[in-house]
């Protein structure tokens, strides 16, 4: 291993990762209600298990159970980005990524 595959594999490609990830984050909470100005702060809210009745930008109000459901959503999405090698590697053939990841968000509204 050279210092400049180092540099390629941690440096530049983890700094695309990471970019894609947030966007990815960001572009996901938006489309559902959740703007990036007001995702900032929100984290005491969102943790609580005394709130249940937490509200978007436009005021709507989300069911803890459904807003963790979001969470989990945009957590696999940005998993999934990493690449199928990544994803392959946990299963044996398509099909059974097809069916885990189905039975997975089978119930998470969008």
């Amino acid at each position: 291993m050279s210092r400049r595959l180092i540099g390629m594999a941690y440096g530049q490609i983890g700094m695309i990762q990471a970019s894609a990830g947030f966007f990815t984050y960001f572009v996901i909470m938006s489309e559902n209600g959740f703007l990036p100005k007001d995702l900032f702060g929100m984290r005491k809210e969102w943790d609580s298990r005394s709130v249940n009745d937490l509200r978007d930008s436009y005021g709507q109000e989300w069911v803890r159970a459904t807003a963790v459901r979001l969470l989990f959503l945009v957590v696999s999405v940005e998993n999934g980005a990493n690449g199928p090698h990544t994803i392959k590697s946990h299963f044996h053939n398509q099909e059974s990524m097809r069916r885990v990841v189905g039975e997975r968000l089978k119930d998470v509204p969008l």
